[in-house]
């Protein structure tokens, strides 16, 4: 049943929840060493620079699901396998490709083939690297929970006030100008865990207001005022119809599980919070919250390049204690040869969970491939694209 999924999912252009993808610039120069350093790879090891270094590492590191997907995208899209003995014909390879300023777009659509691509451009929130056709922007918001004072920045360098291109005197009026602007997006995305925490309980205006623009707040004013601030604008995307993107899990640790945001997502039950990365390492809490608010989606983005074996095993508990229709997959990569190995690693997880059901009686290979899809491609497109 498994290479049957496989071949199914081949046919069927994905949704990608969240990528990271680098402009133009970004591949400006691109070598193989570079492309590692700009992967999850580079936060395990230093990329290999010659054949010699080539061998150790690949012994290393061959086993971690990183380097395992990077290393099969590679191969696939370089024509070559990755050994040290064709490191420098690949590498050669790759500064050819790269060479080519657009190649890399090209790449997204001849090897992934994405159906649309949820981007989460950091460095400039909302942008779509002028390619609309592929990129549709989510809002990164860390900035307005972060930042209370012109001048303060998030962990991107991001400051609201620079981004909406004036200063604001006046709370409510701030607050106005926040939610006209998000009118042009499909979707928000917190990635606060970064900044502070996901420990977001109290939603006192009051209590904020004290912080806006009042350089001298203290410790509690200031979380206050983020802890608000994060669900008022939640609130106002409920009331747009769009989308809350929450990073949990890994990163840093400290208070990160998405058990968390329980309160948030409980006083707003109107709002959709897509969860991301399977709350890995707390797998378990997401499952906790996908059982009790209908108002979750679990997204794997990420998580099959962390871990293939947990996010197979977290499939198939998700699809045990929350159905078919509100699991999401996408690459959260920079590169595209990383998407790729996401891609070739989600359709792994997505075609291995799912036999599982199968080889247990769960489920009949109709409906296997039936769910194959929904995660695949229509829940996303149903949660960021409800007309199409």
């Amino acid at each position: 049943m498994k290479n049957e999924i496989v071949d199914y999912l081949k046919t069927v252009r994905p949704f990608n929840s969240h990528s990271h993808h680098l402009s133009d610039e970004g591949y400006a120069g691109m070598t193989l060493a570079g492309l590692f350093d700009k992967s999850y790879c580079g936060w395990m090891d230093e990329a290999p620079r010659t054949a010699a270094q080539a061998e150790a590492y690949i012994l290393k590191n061959g086993c971690n699901s990183y380097f395992r997907w990077l290393f099969e995208a590679i191969e696939a899209m370089y024509g070559l396998p990755f050994t040290a003995e064709n490191f420098d014909e690949i590498a050669r390879r790759v500064e050819q490709t790269h060479a080519d300023p657009s190649r890399h777009i090209r790449m997204l659509e001849e090897w992934c083939k994405y159906e649309a691509i949820m981007l989460d451009y950091y460095d400039h929130p909302g942008d779509d690297l002028s390619l609309p056709r592929l990129f549709t922007p989510v809002l990164r918001c860390n900035m307005f929970a972060v930042c209370s004072v012109p001048g303060e920045r998030d962990h991107n360098g991001n400051n609201p006030f620079d981004f909406l291109g004036r200063d604001y005197d006046d709370f409510d009026e701030y607050l106005a100008a926040i939610n006209n602007h998000m009118r042009g997006f499909r979707a928000l995305k917190f990635a606060v865990a970064y900044d502070l925490d996901n420990d977001i309980r109290r939603f006192d205006q009051a209590a904020a207001r004290a912080a806006f623009r009042n350089p001298a707040a203290d410790a509690g004013q200031k979380k206050a005022y983020y802890d608000y601030m994060i669900y008022r604008l939640c609130e106002m995307a409920g009331d747009l119809g769009i989308p809350v993107q929450f990073h949990t899990g890994l990163g840093r640790l400290d208070k990160s599980s998405p058990l968390y945001l329980t309160e948030l997502v409980a006083a707003l039950p109107g709002v959709k919070f897509d969860l991301f990365h399977g709350g890995f390492p707390w797998m378990d809490d997401l499952l906790a919250l996908l059982h009790n608010f209908k108002n979750v989606w679990a997204d794997i983005c990420w998580l099959p390049i962390i871990s293939t074996g947990s996010a197979r095993r977290f499939l198939r508990d998700a699809l045990e204690t929350g159905g078919a229709h509100r699991i999401l997959w996408g690459c959260d990569t920079h590169t595209s040869e990383e998407s790729y190995g996401a891609l070739l690693a989600g359709r792994e997880a997505v075609a291995c969970a799912l036999d599982d059901l199968f080889e247990a009686g769960a489920i009949t290979d109709e409906y296997a491939l039936y769910i194959a899809r929904r995660i695949w491609r229509d829940n996303g497109m149903e949660l960021y694209f409800p007309e199409a």
